[in-house]
């Protein structure tokens, strides 16, 4: 089980609360048959003997809500804690996961493996188990005690039991749950078409389009209306029958006990047990409906865990050159072939130099791989490479050290800028502790005319919430891959790769970014990698490459 893993240290807390769990159950299954003597001397008058069992009652009822008040205590903060070494676990798997792990998958339901699945497997062992062993306890306890009444009644009573639930059971998952599902399927259609609606509002709006969604939502609101009347009758025939079946129930077990001749003093204590019984049943039957439930659950999370598609082929302690700070290399593209899929090559046996210091442009037709080369060149899809080699100065890629490759020697803005919560200048700044002054006001120049720094009252802290973390998503994408542009910038990489990086841009701002990505390779010696089909910018470049 995967969960085992997870349990160091907190194995005796969970210990402790697993013998008060059975602590309590055991005392629990001793209260009816002091209840019974209660209600057999209120009723035969015997006042003088109540006295004893009402302390004796009071007493147990007290000791079984203190010892389970302990399990659950217990097991509430340890299970929160199991959780979160689970998910530090799984956040971790998320960092190192090959980036083609991520392209095969949906990733809602990736993004559901640290939330929602992480808490089902908790639910399914560590509750489940709690459960379980509690409810065994109290079930081997009145099995000791019903079996000393009489055995014959006991197998009766379980069986009426079982019946019980089997009944419950059947009706639920032939009608309810089947009507239940219908409702929430309807519901999360019609969220579905709001959010859509909500993300795409510009497109909607401008083809007029609201009918449409107007009309989309109002029928299937009809319908849920309709299956909701429908869920709300199956709900009230479920209470009805649960109640009338176990009402049923007891009343056969009272006849059973009259026709075999038994005592009413030990028909009493049977139907005070009844619903225990029922109870302990149903617990049962409800912990192999989670399992079998959030099977799912725990294929996402030992799939995800177990699975070693790290995003390297190698060892950390293997991928650890670290070079010296005057390491400026020269990139080699080897008899380089990749495909994403193992079947259509979209990169095949390609040679190529990209010398230091040098502003290199890359441009070609869509789908030649052109920007699968600079994700290439970065380090990722690295197991998908079929042949060939990305040389730094003849130093494998795949040697080199990932902290030290990605803090100090590459950087990359993509086609699509991306930024995070924050304010512009934090996105700016990202996680650098120490940065170059001069550098960011000369970056500031990038983005004068939406963003003035002066005005920014939130001094960078990593640890500071920062009240203009919502102004991101008011930019324009060319604000956008400007920020991005200056981020990347900042860090002074030896090597800048850079998507796209003038599409979004007017002519004003597309001159600025290349006066500065010129001025950048002669001052800071820095090898700028550029994808563009623009002519201006390609003239920039000090080699073109076609592919």
């Amino acid at each position: 089980m995967i969960i085992i893993k997870y349990l160091k240290g907190y194995k005796r807390y969970l210990t402790v609360g697993f013998i008060s769990g059975m602590i309590s159950s055991v005392i629990l299954s001793f209260i009816p048959k002091v209840y019974s003597k209660i209600i057999e001397y209120l009723i035969n008058d015997k006042i003088e003997n109540l006295q004893d069992h009402l302390l004796l009652y009071f007493v147990l009822t007290i000791s079984c809500n203190i010892f389970a008040g302990i399990r659950g205590c217990i097991f509430m903060i340890n299970i929160e804690y199991i959780i979160d070494r689970m998910k530090r676990d799984i956040l971790s798997n998320y960092f190192k996961k090959d980036l083609i792990y991520y392209n095969d998958k949906n990733l809602n339901e990736v993004g559901n493996i640290l939330t929602t699945d992480a808490k089902n497997i908790a639910d399914i062992y560590l509750l489940n188990s709690n459960v379980f062993i509690r409810d065994l306890a109290q079930f081997i306890t009145i099995t000791y005690i019903l079996g000393q009444e009489s055995f014959l009644l006991y197998v009766i009573t379980i069986l009426i039991s079982l019946s019980l639930v089997i009944v419950e059971d059947i009706y639920f998952k032939v009608i309810y749950e089947k009507t239940i599902d219908k409702t929430n399927t309807l519901l999360v259609k019609q969220n579905s078409i709001i959010n859509d609606y909500i993300n795409k509002i510009e497109t909607y709006r401008s083809l007029h389009l609201e009918n449409i969604i107007n009309d989309m939502w109002l029928n299937l609101n009809t319908s849920y209306i309709r299956m909701k009347n429908r869920d709300s009758i199956c709900y009230g025939i479920n209470l009805l029958l649960t109640q009338t079946v176990n009402e049923i129930s007891i009343t056969l077990l009272i006849f059973i006990g009259l026709f075999l001749e038994y005592s009413t003093s030990s028909i009493l204590i049977f139907v005070l047990y009844f619903n225990y019984i029922s109870s302990i049943i149903k617990d049962f039957n409800g912990i192999q409906k989670c399992i079998i439930k959030n099977k799912l659950s725990i294929k996402n999370v030992t799939d995800f865990i177990s699975n070693n598609d790290s995003n390297d082929n190698l060892s950390d302690n293997e991928a650890s050159y670290i070079p010296n700070n005057y390491f400026n290399p020269n990139i080699e593209i080897k008899n380089l072939t990749f495909s994403y899929d193992n079947k259509k090559n979209v990169i095949n046996n390609l040679n190529l130099i990209i010398e230091h210091n040098k502003i290199t442009g890359i441009t070609g037709h869509s789908g030649k791989g052109k920007s699968t080369l600079l994700k290439l060149i970065l380090g990722f899809y690295t197991k998908q490479i079929k042949t060939g080699q990305i040389l730094f100065d003849n130093v494998n890629l795949k040697y080199i050290d990932k902290i030290y490759f990605y803090d100090k020697l590459v950087s990359y803005v993509g086609q699509e800028p991306v930024l995070y919560q924050g304010s512009i200048k934090k996105n700016i700044i990202g996680n650098l502790h120490e940065y170059d002054k001069e550098l960011y006001k000369k970056l500031l120049f990038l983005i004068n005319d939406f963003y003035d720094d002066s005005n920014d009252d939130s001094n960078y802290d990593s640890n500071s919430n920062d009240s203009n973390d919502d102004k991101n998503v008011k930019l324009s994408g060319g604000q956008k891959q400007r920020i991005c542009i200056c981020r990347a910038i900042l860090r002074k990489p030896k090597i800048l790769l850079l998507d796209e990086p003038t599409s979004a841009l007017d002519i004003e701002n597309e001159i600025k970014i290349l006066d500065l990505i010129e001025e950048l390779s002669i001052s800071y010696k820095m090898t700028i990698i550029l994808i563009s089909h623009n002519k201006q910018v390609l003239s920039k470049c000090n080699d073109v490459i076609i592919l």
